[in-house]
């Protein structure tokens, strides 16, 4: 399928569609990284261990 774009446009194009996509999984996978930190520090306290 063409897209109009000449293939350093395109290339650009996918380059900040790939980076934008690894940024939001960065940033989902460190909120669910502070989130299980949480989740660990609630489990010690209520064990007694903390």
């Amino acid at each position: 399928m063409a897209t109009g774009l000449d293939q350093a446009a395109a290339e650009q194009l996918v380059r900040r569609m790939w980076d934008a996509g690894v940024a939001e999984g960065t940033r989902r996978m460190a909120a669910d990284l502070a989130a299980a930190h949480l989740e660990i520090a609630e489990l010690r306290a209520e064990a007694g261990l903390d």
